[in-house]
């Protein structure tokens, strides 16, 4: 297995440094892994350790995960990072909400070492899902701002909605992320999502991933995330 990615070309830069022979690595095809897969491959490279015992293990840490986050406590460990945040903008007199409260996830020195470690694969003839463009029908701009509460096309391929779980979210560094579930969008298909971008998205720099259990065929037991790695721009509509 190896990280597959395509070469595209840079069409929108506001810094102006893009040309011709600008491009960007895009990742595709990322497959995803749960709890299940955490399991197994625990029980076959541990020995003594039964699968029930490590299912039972994984439950009791979820639990515990839990109980200290709601008791407003961080998380350190070699794996990864969980630091509690509380966003939102707020005004004289205003106080926050628990559901200003946000975890954030980083990962820490062992999964650092383990990206460096990474064999990466060009993909572009095997690409199986992947964002390709996002165009704002608003002022015809592609890759660059979207309007809020107005109409955007994500074009791409294995993208189509499947799954409980399934939404296209807005991803912030300074804001909560926003999702829209399949029922808000007009149209759902593998190769172009419609919908409206939420109109309770804060304007900012956003990027857009799609969540989904969608593979063509038959729905996959976790969803894996189709991420778009350029930033848009979300405004209000002028």
């Amino acid at each position: 297995m190896a990280l597959e990615y395509v070469m595209k070309q840079i069409t929108f830069d506001p810094t102006g440094q893009a040309d011709e022979e600008t491009y960007r690595a895009q990742v595709v095809n990322g497959e995803s892994f749960g709890s299940d897969d955490l399991v197994d491959y625990v029980s076959r490279t541990n020995s003594g350790v039964s699968r029930p015992e490590l299912a039972s293990i994984e439950a009791a840490f979820e639990d515990a995960f839990g109980y200290f986050l709601s008791q407003g406590k961080n998380f350190h460990s070699g794996v990864f990072r969980l630091l509690l945040s509380i966003r939102g903008r707020y005004k004289k007199g205003e106080r926050p909400a628990s559901k200003n409260v946000r975890v954030n996830a980083y990962a820490a020195a062992a999964l650092q070492k383990a990206a460096a470690n990474v064999e990466l694969k060009h993909g572009a003839e095997a690409l199986k899902w992947a964002i390709e463009r996002v165009h704002d029908v608003t002022t015809g701009q592609s890759n660059g701002a979207i309007t809020i509460g107005r109409n955007i096309r994500i074009e791409g391929r294995g993208l189509e909605l499947v799954g409980d779980d399934a939404a296209v979210e807005f991803v912030s560094v300074l804001e909560p992320t926003v999702a829209a579930p399949a029922g808000r969008l007009a149209v759902n298909r593998p190769s172009l999502l419609v919908l409206n971008v939420p109109e309770d998205l804060a304007p900012g720099t956003y990027r857009i991933q799609v969540t989904t259990r969608y593979t063509g065929y038959r729905p996959i037991h976790y969803p894996h995330t189709i991420s778009y790695d350029m930033d848009l721009t979300a405004q209000n509509d002028v």
